[in-house]
Parts: structure tokens; sequence; C-alpha cells
């Protein structure tokens, strides 16, 4: 079972390591993935980037990954960043913001045309745009293969520089393999000391026979057997 309590702790430590300044293991964390990003655009385009984050199995930790990749990239104010959620099958993203509240998210914008403004919300401390899931639908798979849905990937890139695609894992959801083929890239993640190399192995060969450009995989929860303080050094 995923853990959202100590999900949003974490999210909201880094956003108070980057508000003041200070060290911490998440402000870490928070370069890297800004590192991991930037390497993906090696020839200084300006064009969008759509990434969708994924994993082999629920629990993998694809969802925090998701939104930690999205305040990273906004500690660059030049960047404009675009989160979405299309986990269609369990969505997750709109309990850390809004748990409270429900507003029209991606179902709504493709199916009925909802304009744009009324479903975005912004996250008020980095100010990377979010887009929830919507209402269910009863057929992911088919939603997320449909032109109109593709079509609106397109013209969003091209008001967004970074697209974080927050997807159903891999092997519980045959759409995220057909959605993977449009996409800029992949990053894969992986559970440490829990996810079976079989199960990663099927993952990885399942997007690559759909011809997804997976771009890394992100190695979540490992444990640092040297003190923390020399880790971080290394």
């Amino acid at each position: 079972m995923i853990d959202r309590n100590n999900n949003r702790q974490k999210i909201l430590e880094l956003q108070l390591a980057k508000d003041q300044g200070f060290s911490s293991e998440l402000q870490v964390e928070c370069e890297s993935l800004y590192s991991m990003f930037s390497s993906f655009n090696k020839s200084g385009s300006d064009d969008g980037q759509i990434i969708g984050i994924t994993g082999s199995r629920p629990g993998e930790g694809a969802t925090t990954i998701s939104i930690l990749s999205a305040l990273a990239l906004c500690t660059n104010p030049t960047n404009s960043v675009l989160l979405i959620d299309c986990n269609l099958r369990n969505p997750e993203l709109h309990k850390y913001f809004n748990p409270q509240e429900q507003k029209d998210g991606l179902i709504e914008l493709i199916e009925q045309g909802s304009n744009l403004t009324d479903v975005l919300w912004k996250e008020k401390k980095s100010g990377f745009h979010f887009i929830s899931s919507g209402r269910p639908v009863d057929s992911p798979s088919e939603f997320l293969s449909t032109n109109k849905f593709i079509n609106t990937l397109m013209q969003l890139k091209k008001k967004y520089r970074y697209i974080i695609l927050d997807c159903a894992p891999v092997l519980n959801a045959p759409e995220t393999s057909i959605l993977a083929s449009h996409l800029t890239g992949v990053i894969l993640v992986v559970r440490s000391e829990s996810t079976r190399y079989e199960i990663v192995a099927s993952a990885k060969q399942r997007l690559v026979d759909a011809n997804a450009n997976i771009k890394g995989v992100i190695l979540n929860k490992q444990k640092h057997y040297i003190p923390n303080f020399l880790y971080k050094r290394l």
C-alpha cells in the first residue's frame, strides 16, 4: 500500500527546502532529477518535451517521482511545467494537492471540450500547472489512444517546456505502452529491494515492443549502507 501521508510530507519538505534554501536529502533528489531532465535535451532545442513516468506494477513510487520531477523542474523559473494524471485506473495526484475539492480534469477536457483554464490547477509555491484525471472512464486504453487525446497533448506541448505524465503501471495497464510510443520519452521507476528483475525486464520489453523511447530508470527508495554525510560526498 502507498503511504500517501509520508509522500505528502516528503513533497512539503522539498518545497520548504526550495523556499528557504537550506540543504536536505530532498534537495539532493531535486537536483538529481533536474540534471536528469536537462540531459534529455542535449541539442538545446526549445521544443517542449512530454515525459511519461511509470512503474512495472503498483507501489513503485511513480506518482511521487512525477510530483518531485515537476517541483525539480520549477527550480528554474524559465521552465513552464504541466503535470497530468494519466493513471485513469487509479488516479492519485489530486489527493496530494486538493483532496477535498473536485474539479473537471483530463476526461472533461477531451470528451466534453472543457476550457483548459477550467481544468488547470496551479501549485502555489512552485508554480507548476496540474490537470487531474477527471471522472472515471470505462476504457482507459481506448481513451488514451484516441487521436483527439494525442492531438491535445501536441497542442499542450507548444505551451509548456515540460509535460510530465503520471502513467499507470506498465504491466497492469496496456494503455501505458500505447501512450508511450507518442511521447518524447519514458522513465521507469523501480522500487529498490522489492521489485524482481524479471518483472522489470518484462515491463521494459513491453515498452520496447511499443517503440517507446526509454530515457532512464530510477531506483526508488534505495537504502544507503554508508553514513549519509559520506554518501552525499561521493
